[in-house]
């Protein structure tokens, strides 16, 4: 499959994934995250499956652990919450604004009892408003940081781990010593320097601090 970049920081670009990187993703997701949700968990999402962090959430995820999925794409909380609710028993998988604006407005005190987990991705997810939807929800977002390059690569929650992001699993860390960039090693990144069979390593724009833990 070919996906494209978003071009926000230049000229778009192909990027092609073979289907081994995108189900092995899923796969990892399940693992890590499946304990959160019980086999009637419902994926309503306000991001599109044409964005990575979208066909991987709320498409391919929901598909390889049986779960339902809203197929519209809804993206005012007027739209979606009310199904959520009605769900009984929902995960979120959102972005940052969608996410600002429905703290903003306290509308997912309509969720709170329905809502399993939020996950955030597509850009930085201000502190205020993590901190303000763990008040409502009782945690924090999920926050995925990745690229489409690379797949996933770091999650934080920040009721749990407050700035410091975790690698996933199977997703090696290190940082560039001349710019402090980071660069990870990953059976989910398709772009990179063949490092082992289905392994890459990769150079990102992020700079990063490495913490002892």
């Amino acid at each position: 499959a070919e996906l494209r970049t978003s071009g926000t920081t230049g000229e778009d670009q192909g990027v092609v994934k073979c289907w081994g990187h995108l189900v092995d993703e899923v796969e990892m997701l399940e693992s890590v995250f499946g304990n959160r949700l019980a086999e009637r968990t419902r994926i309503f999402a306000t991001v599109s499956h044409q964005h990575i962090y979208g066909l991987l959430f709320r498409v391919l995820w929901p598909l390889l652990a049986g779960r339902a999925f809203q197929t519209d794409l809804l993206l005012h909380p007027q739209e979606i919450l009310p199904q959520m609710a009605g769900a009984g028993d929902a995960l979120l998988v959102s972005s940052p604004v969608h996410l600002k604006r429905m703290e903003v407005t306290g509308e997912l005190k309509s969720v709170a009892s329905a809502c399993r987990a939020v996950f955030s991705s597509g850009g930085p997810l201000d502190a205020e408003t993590a901190h303000g939807i763990a008040a409502t929800l009782g945690e924090s977002p999920y926050e995925i940081l990745g690229s489409t390059e690379t797949g996933g690569v770091a999650v934080r929650q920040r009721s749990r781990d407050g700035e410091t992001w975790h690698p996933l699993p199977r997703v090696g860390v290190e940082r560039d010593a001349e710019g402090d960039r980071l660069v990870i090693t990953s059976p989910f990144s398709s772009e990179g320097e063949a490092v082992a069979p289905g392994l890459r390593r990769f150079q990102m724009g992020d700079r990063i601090e490495l913490r002892p833990e």
